[in-house]
Parts: C-alpha cells; sequence; structure tokens
C-alpha cells in the first residue's frame, strides 16, 4: 500500500467513506490531522461523531466550506430541527465570507446579491448586458410525478426550442417555426404559478 501511494498526503474521498474500514490501511500510512468538508451546508452536525471519534489522536483542523443560503443538511425536509454547522453561532463568529464570484454573468450575480446575500456579493464577469437573462411564458405548465421526482414536461420542451433557435440563429440558419415567448419583464413571472399563459412548443 505504501507503493502504492507514492508519498501522497492527501485522501479525497466521501464523508462516509472517511469511517469505512477499507480506508483503515491507507490512514495507518498517512495520519488524518487535517479535514477539509465541501457542501459542509448539506451536512447534518450529527454526521461529523463517528470522523471525529475515529481520528481523535491524529485529528488537528476541521475546515468546513459551504453556503447555508443553498441546501441544507439532507433530510431537512422530513424533520426540520436538522442543523448543519452554520447554525452553530460560536462556529459562525470564526466564518469567512468569500465575497466574490466569478460564474454567473453580472446582472444574475448582482440580483442574487441583493436578494440573498443583503448586498455583499461581488461579481466579476466579462457578460454585464441585462439581456443574458431571459424570462419565458410556458402553458400547462402542470406538475406530474414521475417515480420520486416531479417534473413539467412542457417545460422541458421549451428549454429544447429554445436551446435550438439559439444554435440555429448562430449559424445562420432559420429558427424553427413556433417557439416560448419571451415575456416583457420579469414581473410578470409568478413562482410556482401553474396559470402562465404560454405560446406552442417546437417539436
Amino acid at each position: 500500500m505504501q507503493r502504492l501511494l507514492l508519498d501522497s498526503r492527501i485522501i479525497l474521498c466521501t464523508l462516509s467513506m472517511l469511517s469505512n474500514d477499507k480506508i483503515s490501511t491507507i490512514v495507518k500510512i498517512v495520519p488524518v490531522e487535517t479535514i477539509i468538508f465541501d457542501e459542509a451546508s448539506q451536512i447534518e452536525i450529527g454526521g461529523y461523531l463517528p470522523v471525529i471519534h475515529r481520528f481523535a489522536s491524529s485529528l488537528r483542523k476541521m475546515v468546513f466550506i459551504g453556503d447555508d443560503k443553498q441546501l441544507p443538511p439532507y433530510g431537512q425536509s422530513d424533520i426540520p430541527d436538522l442543523e448543519s454547522v452554520f447554525e452553530k453561532q460560536h462556529l459562525r463568529r470564526k466564518m469567512h465570507f468569500l465575497d466574490t464570484q466569478y460564474r454567473m454573468p453580472t446582472p444574475i450575480g448582482d440580483f442574487i446579491s441583493e436578494h440573498v446575500y443583503n448586498k455583499k456579493l461581488k461579481t466579476i464577469h466579462e457578460i454585464s448586458s441585462k439581456t443574458c437573462c431571459r424570462f419565458v411564458n410556458v402553458s400547462s405548465g402542470q406538475e406530474k410525478q414521475r417515480s420520486k421526482s416531479w417534473i413539467v414536461s412542457v417545460c422541458a420542451k421549451c428549454i429544447v426550442s429554445t436551446h435550438l433557435r439559439v444554435n440555429s440563429e448562430r449559424k445562420g440558419n432559420s429558427s424553427c417555426g413556433q417557439d416560448c415567448e419571451d415575456t416583457a419583464g420579469p414581473q410578470q413571472i409568478v413562482p410556482g404559478d401553474n396559470s402562465i399563459r404560454c405560446a406552442e412548443v417546437c417539436h
């Protein structure tokens, strides 16, 4: 095993794998001293106990990376009292907020900054035009259950239609005959309203 590790000092795995006996051989060679948890907002605080107990003799530091404004701990919809480390005030006092995002275009980043992060999130992105985001009306927007998920098939068709039209325009071809309607503005979109008016969708 030591030959296979080739002096590696970093173990990349899931939280549950750290509690698996199959990793015992590795941690004997590479003692666990620091653990960095990604997506920590989705981990119920009790999920860390097996790891803390197992590596108590070598563990020196735990780093939690996540966003409590996004997904909560798995299972919170069934058990509302589940908490992540971000709900613990003594840990929040030591939290560092990463205030700049580079992934989303500026108009989208600014909107999220204002409505989710109290205008504290900054954006650096080459796209700054407000036309980077469009709202689309879709007809017959009724949810139907498929297995354990809910789907809106008309919305899926509209997405495919819009994708084909945009690609066609980029290539200089004519777009498909019927398409989803762009709304005049975001104020016409009501989240969760299944009575939203729409045009026919290309097939």
